[in-house]
């Protein structure tokens, strides 16, 4: 006969700080090392310390958890900042494959944040209006089983995994670069890429963070004709006026007749189907767009 006991104490390892107590060492596990609570330390150096050289290695978010936070044991995050009124969206790239380099890795990097940083964006949270500021990285990295474990094991939303390719087979559509809608993982075509201010990688970044809600394949629905400025998710093939268009000279229903995609840009409605202002925020401003949608290849 099983008997089960019950008693009035809730038993968690996740203590101080919402995080899990090693009842063995007496410690805190933060993901990427250890907390002393005893002596207010932590037992080793911040993993990250190669990219911060200015930044005290036993530190804890830059020395200012005011404003940053440290979801994982990696790179900070900004978010609402109620003292200057912005709301800074801040991702990393890692990209991989056969067709990333270095060189295209900080190039792509740019892009994004240089399409979705071009309206200067407002949006207006609790009656107060802040700018909308977006701080996007990038780096190269070896394809390998420790990146894979990396990436299968990743549960913060900021850090992104795309793959670099020279043909693209898989992915929604055959042929073209795509990203998992509100997820961190990818593919880019390095065609569709591999120009100075091409728009594509902008344009995947907005399926990352969610966009466009609604639609089966995440893109805007309706043609432009007399609407003017295309935004950044509307897809190839969308009826658009004719100066937008791979060839202006060419009918909507001709050949060359629709959305060069290099044309479109990222608007105020962009910004707001983000919904910024129905995010729930945390006491420090703190919130997330997207989700960890990684795993491990093999």
């Amino acid at each position: 006969m099983f008997v089960e006991e019950r008693n009035n104490i809730w038993n968690t390892p996740y203590l101080f700080n919402a995080k899990e107590f090693d009842e063995e060492t007496g410690l805190y596990y933060y993901g990427a090392r250890y907390y002393e609570p005893r002596v207010s330390v932590w037992m080793s150096t911040d993993s990250e310390e190669l990219k911060f050289p200015n930044i005290g290695t036993y530190t804890y978010a830059a020395n200012n958890p005011i404003k940053f936070i440290d979801a994982d044991g990696k790179s900070a995050r900004v978010t609402k900042n109620t003292a200057d009124k912005t709301v800074t969206i801040t991702a990393h790239f890692v990209f991989f494959g056969e067709a990333s380099s270095s060189l295209l890795a900080s190039q792509m990097a740019q892009d994004i944040q240089n399409k979705w940083n071009e309206p200067h964006a407002k949006v207006v949270i609790d009656g107060t209006q802040y700018s909308v500021k977006f701080v996007i990285t990038g780096e190269h990295r070896d394809k390998g089983f420790g990146l894979s474990l990396e990436k299968a094991f990743n549960t913060d939303p900021t850090n992104n995994y795309v793959e670099v390719r020279n043909t693209v087979d898989d992915g929604p559509i055959k042929g073209v670069s795509y990203m998992t809608r509100g997820g961190n993982e990818g593919v880019f075509l390095k065609s569709n890429v591999e120009k100075v201010g091409s728009s594509t990688e902008a344009h995947e970044f907005g399926h990352s963070l969610g966009l466009w809600p609604g639609t089966k394949k995440g893109h805007p629905k309706g043609n432009l004709l007399g609407k003017g400025q295309p935004g950044i998710m509307y897809p190839r093939g969308t009826i658009v006026d004719p100066q937008y268009r791979y060839n202006p000279k060419a009918g909507y229903n001709q050949s060359g007749g629709t959305l060069n995609p290099e044309k479109r840009k990222v608007l105020q409605s962009d910004i707001d189907m983000l919904h910024l202002d129905n995010l729930y925020y945390d006491n420090n401003g703190n919130s997330q767009l997207g989700k960890s949608t990684s795993a491990f290849w093999e």
